[in-house]
Order: C-alpha cells, then sequence, then structure tokens
C-alpha cells in the first residue's frame, strides 16, 4: 500500500513517460471536438430549444479537459514538482470519463424527455387574439 501511495503521489515521477504521444493526440482531439461540437451548437440553439438547454456547457467543458491535458503534459516534461504528479493525470481522466458518461446520458435520457415536453408546450399553447391600441379598418 505504502509503494502505491509513493507512486501516486511522487513529487517528481521522472521524466520517462510512454503516454506522451497518445495523451497529446486526446488533448487535440478534445479541443477539435469542442470548436465542433460549439459549431454544432451554434446551428441547432435556433432550432432545437432543449438541445440549447442541455447542452450550453459543453463546448467549454471539453475545452477546458483538452486543455487541462495539455498543461499536465507540459508541465510533465519539464518535470516540475508537485504539478507533475501522476495523480493530475489520474484526476484528469477521471473527469474525462465522468463527463463522457454525463453528456452520453443527458443526449439519450434527457434530451428526449425535454425534447417531448417541450413540444407538447408548443402544441398547447394557443394563439390569442392580439390585442392593439389603434382601431380596426372597416
Amino acid at each position: 500500500m505504502n509503494t502505491f501511495l509513493n507512486y501516486l503521489f511522487s513529487a517528481t515521477p521522472g521524466s520517462q513517460m510512454e503516454f506522451y504521444i497518445p495523451l497529446s493526440a486526446l488533448a487535440l482531439f478534445l479541443v477539435f471536438a469542442s470548436i465542433i461540437f460549439s459549431i454544432i451548437y451554434k446551428n441547432r440553439k435556433k432550432k432545437d430549444f432543449a438541445f440549447k438547454r442541455i447542452f450550453k456547457r459543453t463546448s467549454k467543458t471539453i475545452f477546458f479537459m483538452g486543455f487541462a491535458l495539455g498543461i499536465y503534459l507540459l508541465v510533465r516534461y519539464e518535470n516540475i514538482p508537485y504539478f507533475s504528479m501522476r495523480l493530475w493525470l489520474y484526476v484528469i481522466l477521471l473527469l474525462i470519463l465522468f463527463f463522457i458518461g454525463w453528456y452520453t446520458k443527458a443526449y439519450f435520457k434527457d434530451y428526449p424527455k425535454e425534447k417531448n415536453v417541450v413540444i407538447k408546450k408548443a402544441k398547447s399553447v394557443k394563439k390569442s387574439a392580439k390585442y392593439t391600441t389603434s382601431k380596426k379598418r372597416k
């Protein structure tokens, strides 16, 4: 147990890491995915209120995860004490997995329910007579 904690909380874990290329590819993928999702969100928010409400912060979250992973890789490459601990890598990867699960659940469970509620609300709203201050023309 002590060796595992020492492995996890080692202040300077060393510069030999074999995952620079896959993790940097993941960081770049997350940044580009946030840009693509922001374009998709911008187009869909005009038509789909449920999508607009549920996925408002998704592109910012994806960008933050990619940026945090990129910063960690730079810090790990420079071997800066306490910032290059393996703990931060595991925390970032767990956050990425958590948000993947969160948004997957939101897309497959919450979004269809919210979309049905919005459609029912739109159908139930009746057009009422418009009252104006001007007189009607004859």
